[in-house]
């Protein structure tokens, strides 16, 4: 027995809401006429069998409705048409999940639809109640879930196939009553599971479950919907949030408003705990909102600090493990990035005391950058990689010059700022201290034949940097590009095109010292003054994924 052949008249027959005769008032009085009254003939049945043959094949029935009688005058043929009339009393009840009916086509199909989904629920709790044979109950059920969502992939397809442009399928007299099809058979499903599935092995479902394999994944975009809107909502709060705090706020400003708002929120939060209410989901969502925009501020406050060897750092991260900053904190990866710089440089203080001083700086440097590589998930700047490779350098005793950092701006924020002065530069401690060596470090994600930042990069270390002609120079580049073969290879050719007064052809380095899959190398010979200078460039991948 199937408990769907009414909703199929709609998806696939005669009740489809699209048809021709659902357009005029006509049609719809033969619609309610079919439902909500009944004619007989009083020659045929008497008045009390009528009354109660309609009641039980007419569903929709609740306390409080009244039957309308009509009979007409005609002697030779006389009849009488019984009619429901809802109790006017009675509010019907709203489901949020389905919206109002917008016109008298959808108000009759949903009365229809609703009324039928109570029979439905009835009917499934009777033959659970007059079923003794397991193996029968299991067949029912399965039998008339798969028919349900058969039903509902139909109703789903010709949902589409009715929607209008420029009309919101809510607005759209046909989409709405489908969707409000869609609805009940979704209800219908969860009602057999919630009825059958304690006493007997059925799969059971969630109703955002059916939603994805019923509807084309309707409840993950939904889901994805909202998220997108949600964070839509966040962005544009955040940017009044910090249009409060005024033009070129410095990180300390920034810091104590966020610290600030999140301490409000808190307030608010234990305000509303204690009245009748409770916490609202806005109020939540703007604390977690607040938390994470002061764990971002205060991650990059304290790396920064970290980076350039602050004294105020000790004091700085002296705070209490359930104070908000650490809360805020924890939002972050920070604490994990902190807890491997410290074994890094535990490691690196552990070794440097017993090394001498390296004369392969070209083995030192692909070292390093596989550490720096393995690390790129911190996210850092290029000038916080330059000082993480500085600092490794040094670890190692190498004599890496302070220029790096000399040359900031005369600004008092300390992250405002950019050197304009050497990446890298390292010095001969048996020749009074000269530079022998200049590492130029840069980011790149593409490479093409009019590209600028390499050969800025390249002319500057040769021409403005390299004054005396060292002996071996260094362009180390951080790839970001997803493909960093591809990147690679077009990077190489842009060498090889680049022009660079008395330069030979570039040479790769393929020896089995340095052969690493996310670190490529090549070389360049520049002839200056009869003298043969290297031009090594290391290129590192950096991308995430």
């Amino acid at each position: 027995m199937t408990e769907f052949n009414l909703y199929n008249r709609i998806s696939n027959g005669d009740l489809r809401p699209n048809l021709e005769e659902f357009k005029s008032e006509s049609g719809l009085d033969s619609l309610e006429s079919e439902f909500y009254s009944k004619t007989i003939k009083t020659s045929d049945e008497s008045f009390e069998s009528a009354i109660s043959s309609f009641i039980t094949e007419f569903h929709g029935f609740k306390k409080g409705d009244k039957i309308k009688l009509n009979f007409n005058e005609d002697e030779d043929d006389p009849k009488m048409t019984i009619e429901r009339i809802p109790n006017p009393d009675e509010e019907e009840l709203i489901s949020i999940d389905i919206p109002p009916p917008i016109d008298r086509k959808t108000e009759v199909f949903h009365r229809i639809i609703k009324d039928e989904y109570n029979r439905i629920k009835a009917s499934i709790s009777k033959k659970l109640e007059n079923s003794n044979d397991i193996n029968d109950l299991k067949i029912y059920s399965l039998k008339n879930i798969q028919i349900a969502k058969k039903l509902a992939k139909d109703t789903h397809r010709l949902e589409k196939k009715l929607k209008k442009e420029n009309l919101d399928d809510w607005e759209n007299p046909n989409t709405l009553v489908l969707y409000s099809l869609k609805r009940h058979l979704i209800y219908s499903i969860l009602k057999i599971q919630e009825l059958i599935a304690p006493i007997i092995d059925i799969k059971t479902q969630s109703e955002s479950d059916l939603e994805d394999e019923l509807f084309d994944f309707y409840h993950s975009k939904m889901k994805s919907k909202s998220k997108i809107f949600r964070k839509d909502l966040d962005k544009r709060h955040l940017d009044k949030l910090y249009k409060e705090i005024g033009i070129n706020p410095t990180i300390i400003e920034k810091k104590n408003f966020f610290l600030n708002k999140l301490k409000s929120q808190y307030k608010l939060i234990e305000e509303s705990s204690k009245s009748k209410y409770g916490i609202t989901k806005f109020e939540y969502d703007n604390k977690v909102l607040y938390q994470k925009e002061l764990g971002k501020i205060l991650d990059n406050y304290y790396t920064n600090l970290l980076i350039t060897n602050s004294t105020e750092t000790v004091t700085e991260l002296k705070v209490k493990s359930d104070s908000l900053e650490t809360i805020s904190l924890k939002e972050t990866n920070f604490f994990s990035k902190i807890e491997i710089e410290l074994n890094t440089l535990k490691e690196l203080i552990e070794i440097s005391g017993t090394l001498l001083i390296s004369e392969n700086i070209l083995k030192d440097l692909v070292s390093f950058l596989l550490i720096l590589q393995s690390r790129k998930s911190l996210d850092l700047s290029e000038n916080q990689w330059n000082d993480y490779l500085s600092d490794l350098l040094r670890a190692k005793q190498y004599y890496v010059s302070d220029q790096t950092r000399n040359g900031r701006s005369g600004s008092n924020n300390l992250f405002n700022f950019d050197s304009g002065e050497l990446d890298i530069s390292i010095r001969d401690l048996n020749n009074n201290g000269i530079i022998k060596t200049i590492i130029e470090t840069f980011q790149l994600k593409s490479c093409g034949s009019n590209n600028k930042t390499v050969s800025n990069h390249i002319n500057k270390l040769l021409n403005r940097y390299d004054t005396s002609g060292n002996k071996e120079n260094f362009i180390v580049i951080f790839s970001k590009a997803v493909d960093f073969d591809k990147l690679w290879k077009n990077y190489v050719k842009y060498i090889d095109n680049l022009k660079i007064v008395d330069k030979n052809a570039i040479v790769l380095i393929e020896d089995n010292d340095f052969q690493k899959s996310d670190i490529r190398i090549a070389k360049n010979i520049i002839f200056r003054k009869n003298k043969e200078l290297e031009l090594y460039h290391l290129f590192v991948n950096m991308n995430e994924n």
